[in-house]
């Protein structure tokens, strides 16, 4: 058996963290795990995967973070749980990388460069990517599976989505149709509403030009001649598209006389629009808007007027330039009636309805394509221009500057809604069993599932899933000259119609001898051939976060192999991510699980919120309001980051603030009390050469009784709080837990320990194991560190890692106890503050303590720490002598008795002189225990007498061998510097330890 090692007095967190991660891996204690419990139930989680860009910041960290809590907790309890890391290689991000390095900005750039030559450098990119993830990974203690990463551009994942594709396009549950949504000009590529709404930080705010347009009247209204409408727009751009307007019967509209025309506005926004006060408005002719009539907007339903531009003679027909019912439209901004044109939702849908024909003014890279004067510029570039045009054809009635947030995704220039032809995934019909589903769904914080998420799902359009880009997997259609199509579910498939698709040697399928890639570089160059007739691919790749919510089956290759793999871990467990991401990957697997396995994918999910810059604003390296991740963890190390952002309520979901303080302060209040506990446990071992019994060895004492069932009930909440996934719940049991055992426990037994009682050091020792065990799933470094010394070598039963022991269990405690042991700290608390207004030093005995508290074990504690001779029960309080002095803790109070005795007085000296020399000691540099001889400086003759008298007992209580008492006073010595020298009854005092 080894004896236990003296732990460090001050600890170098992140050094310790560093040499515990060399003994995981060296030990391979993480393979370990998985190997232990390779015949266990399995738990599973799904790992969202990053991408390969970029560092990780403290997002990814956040969720690193609790995906390594949860399965290392699951792991203990004896389930083996599979952690494989995985990454997201296709999509637009990659593309910016590429493009950056290739200098190529446009669309046509990338075309002209030559598409294969452009895939093939994305995908040298993604496996030459070289970030520093692995010291990230490792630094936190996250165990993960690196070596059998999957990554969503590998032909195996891709084949995965290509069946699943299938699979809903035989349900008929996939169509191509033409959708106005939001699109990128500078990628020429649609973006879906989820991307948009992921984050705040997508709108920012832009000042845009707003203009009042002139459409007028084709017939005279009510009698009155040269009637305008008048629409309002932010996008100037659109007026050349310009088909129809909308207005809402519901809304009041007013024919008014303004500067010598009429108008037709909404009548409660006469005042916005013209700039006019209420009191100017009326029907006066002398008025500054002058109200000619008022009329409802069902009764201006149909009548015809005169656009601005007409660039589309050819497709006008009688339903262009007329008014509309519109139940998009208000009168909150605006005139009550609405611009329609090609570049909105509603519009968009109304041309459907109506059979509008729409037109379009710019390409896919917002350049205007029609105009004498704008033609070929960017849309936003070109609003002068049109704005001068409509000036000059009397169309503009005025403009002025309208701030308004936009949507940005990836680019310089906000979204645009463009009409888009796609395909699209019927999302409408899914909807009940997702609201279904959700049910079954335990969400971290609960109100996400009935309040955000439910909101994402009613509110969702059906899904564009085809993107005109390159780098993604391919949209697996094949189309031939007659329309016929053929949908493609797997390559073995794609083989049956192409000869030139085999499988070599290695069993890896190939296309004219090279590896088989699903991507546009390969597949455009693959026709398929069916009874003689060719098929070509259609030039669309996926929406990459197919790739995401495919992660559950695709990184097994669901259902070509691992079929009991994937459905033994399905649904997931768990799942964690950012909030942003309910709209986005939480809500498409959930799609996905719906349109492939009728199951909700997990049962558990935690919602972390976002996490801003110590100055309130998003964290950002040019604004310099965070703390570099790297330093942070190599200075104040992993522990206490872990601890810091597991224990914040950014994992309840909520928004937070960087706080370098409050990281300190986990460090303080945490790390260094359970390190300096154990520090504390090992310096007695080590001084009593003492070693355990076994670890469920028991007490008769009753603050051993008390710590063993607070240890018990905090074990008990820990692990509650994690199986319910409230891991800033299991955070915050932590700390209360070590100060009960330092600042109570320990504190109440420093005698115990310095005699070595058996009691005291086995029960400190059993606590220490159990609370490593428990807490191991939160803090792996520290946990680790003290499991090698107290565990690993001297008990028999050890286990080579704490990480392999199995959960702590049997956690039954006596809440009783722990109440009246709670009651008998407050009573501590209020009789120690009558000892502070009365001013009598607490190692200064009283006589009598009164209370009507009555557990005679937890008496005996009361009366050691209020430092009384004797402890009086008396049930009323009213009976008490008048010269007591009380305080009152609910229904209990403790009453003292200030009176002190001469025998008092001296009892007082003698325990101050006894502290005195220990500090000394403590000074000087002795070893707690060790007997040492000592004199001591003093020439009061009452209190050398009383020295004298208590000479044993003084010289028993601070391991003295003897003190002699030298009558002489202290200023005489010729070294009389302050060392060791005290001051007892106004008397300066000097002891010195001789050798």
């Amino acid at each position: 058996m080894l004896p236990i090692a003296k732990a460090e007095s001050n600890p170098n967190f992140p050094i310790l963290e560093d040499e515990i991660n060399k003994f995981w891996k060296v030990n391979q204690i993480f393979e370990k795990t998985l190997i232990n419990t390779k015949s266990a139930p399995k738990y599973s989680f799904i790992d969202g995967p990053p991408f390969v860009t970029g560092l990780p910041h403290y997002g990814h960290l956040l969720c690193s973070i609790a995906k390594d809590v949860i399965p290392r907790y699951w792991t203990m309890k004896g389930y083996n749980v599979r952690r494989v890391l995985g990454w997201d290689c296709h999509g637009l991000p990659i593309e910016e990388k590429v493009s950056k390095q290739l200098g190529l900005k446009t669309r046509d750039d990338i075309v002209n460069y030559g598409i294969d030559k452009y895939i093939n450098e994305c995908r040298k990119y993604v496996s030459s990517c070289s970030d520093d993830w692995g010291f990230y990974i490792d630094k936190i203690g996250r165990w993960v599976d690196a070596k059998n990463a999957y990554y969503t551009m590998n032909p195996n994942f891709n084949e995965s989505v290509l069946w699943f594709f299938k699979e809903v396009y035989n349900k008929n549950l996939i169509y191509k149709g033409k959708r106005v949504s939001w699109f990128s000009t500078d990628t020429s590529t649609p973006v879906s509403d989820f991307e948009v709404n992921m984050d705040a930080d997508n709108y920012r705010e832009v000042v845009d030009t707003a203009i009042y347009v002139k459409l007028p009247l084709l017939k005279p209204l009510n009698g009155q001649e040269n009637v305008n409408l008048l629409v309002w727009t932010t996008t100037p751009w659109t007026i050349p598209a310009h088909c129809a307007v909308a207005l809402s019967s519901e809304i009041e509209y007013s024919l008014i006389a303004f500067e010598n025309q009429k108008y037709l506005c909404a009548t409660n926004r006469l005042c916005e629009v013209f700039g006019a006060e209420e009191t100017q408005i009326h029907s006066n002719a002398d008025a500054v808007v002058q109200i000619l009539e008022v009329i409802s907007g069902k009764d201006l339903l149909g009548l015809e007027y005169n656009p601005p531009f007409r660039f589309f003679p050819e497709l006008i027909n009688e339903k262009h330039f007329k008014i509309y019912e519109g139940d998009f439209v208000t009168n909150t901004d605006g005139t009550g009636f609405v611009h329609l044109a090609t570049y909105g939702k509603e519009d968009f849908e109304l041309f459907q309805k109506t059979g509008i024909v729409p037109f379009e003014v710019i390409d896919q890279l917002g350049v205007m394509q029609v105009g004498d004067t704008f033609k070929g510029q960017y849309l936003r570039e070109a609003c002068d221009n049109i704005l001068a045009e409509l000036q000059t054809l009397g169309a503009l009635m005025r403009s002025e500057e309208y701030p308004h947030k936009l949507p940005f995704y990836r680019g310089n220039n906000p979204l645009i809604q463009f009409p888009q032809d796609s395909y699209f995934i019927n999302i409408q019909s899914l909807k009940p069993q997702m609201q279904e589903l959700n049910q079954e769904i335990n969400w971290y914080p609960k109100h996400l599932k009935n309040g955000r998420f439910a909101d994402v799902i009613a509110k969702a359009p059906d899904w564009c899933i085809s993107r005109n880009r390159f780098w993604a997997t391919i949209m697996p259609i094949w189309e031939a000259k007659n329309g016929d199509k053929i949908v493609i579910g797997s390559i073995a498939e794609m083989a049956e119609y192409n000869s030139q698709i085999k499988l070599n040697a290695e069993n890896v399928w190939e296309f004219q001898g090279k590896l088989l890639w699903l991507h546009r570089d390969v597949c455009d160059k693959i026709v398929l051939t069916k009874n003689d007739v060719e098929y070509h691919r259609v030039p669309e790749v996926l929406d990459c976060w197919m790739d995401s919510g495919a992660v559950p089956f695709a990184e097994h290759h669901y259902p070509f192999e691992n079929q009991e793999a994937f459905e033994s871990a399905y649904p997931a467990d768990y799942i964690v991510e950012y909030v942003g991401q309910i709209r986005a990957w939480f809500n498409i697997i959930l799609r996905m699980g719906v349109l492939g396995f009728n199951k909700a994918p997990f049962k558990n999910a935690v919602v972390t919120g976002n996490i801003a810059g110590n100055d309130g604003r998003k964290m950002s390296k040019s604004f310099g309001n965070y703390p570099d991740s790297k330093e942070v963890l190599n200075n104040i190390g992993a522990e206490a980051l872990r601890l810091y952002l597991m224990g914040n309520n950014v994992m309840s979901g909520e928004d937070t603030t960087w706080s370098d303080s409050a990281l300190i302060e986990v460090r303080k209040d945490v790390l260094i009390p359970f390190w300096n506990v154990y520090s504390y446990f090992t310096i007695y071992s080590e001084l009593h050469n003492w070693t355990p019994v076994n670890s469920d060895y028991g007490s008769d004492n009753i603050l051993d009784k008390w710590v063993l069932n607070i240890v018990n009930k905090a074990i008990f909440e820990y692990s509650d709080a994690l199986e319910n996934y409230n891991i800033p719940g299991s955070v915050k049991i932590i700390q209360p837990v070590i100060d009960n055992i330092s600042t109570w426990w320990i504190r109440r037994s420093r005698d115990r320990f310095a005699k070595g009682s058996g009691d005291a050091m086995q029960t400190l020792y059993h606590i220490l194991i159990k609370l490593i065990k428990t807490f191991a799933p939160q803090m792996p470094f520290i946990t680790e560190n003290i499991y090698q010394n107290l565990v690993v070598g001297v008990l028999g039963n050890a286990k080579e890692s704490v990480h392999l022991e199995p959960y702590p269990t049997n956690l039954e405690f006596d809440q009783k106890l722990i109440d009246d042991m709670q009651v008998v700290r407050e009573l501590c608390s209020i009789g120690l503050n009558i000892r502070t207004e009365i001013k009598i030093n607490l190692r200064q005995p009283l006589q009598t303590l009164y209370t009507n508290f009555s557990n005679p074990e937890l008496l005996n504690i009361l009366q050691a720490e209020l430092n009384t001779k004797s402890v009086v029960i008396q049930p009323e309080k009213s009976s008490l002598s008048d010269n007591l002095l009380f305080k009152e803790f609910g229904e209990y109070y403790v009453a003292l008795d200030p009176e002190l005795s001469l025998e008092l007085k001296n009892e007082g000296i003698i325990i101050t002189l006894c502290r005195h020399i220990q500090n000394a000691r403590k000074v000087s540099g002795l070893k707690q225990g060790v007997l040492t001889p000592a004199s001591l400086y003093v020439t009061n003759p009452e209190l050398i007498d009383l020295i004298n008298l208590n000479l044993v007992h003084i010289c028993n209580t601070v391991a003295l061998v003897k003190l002699e008492i030298i009558n002489q006073g202290v200023d005489s010595l010729e070294d009389s510097n302050n060392k060791n020298i005290f001051k007892i009854e106004g008397e300066k005092l000097r002891v010195i330890f001789s050798d």
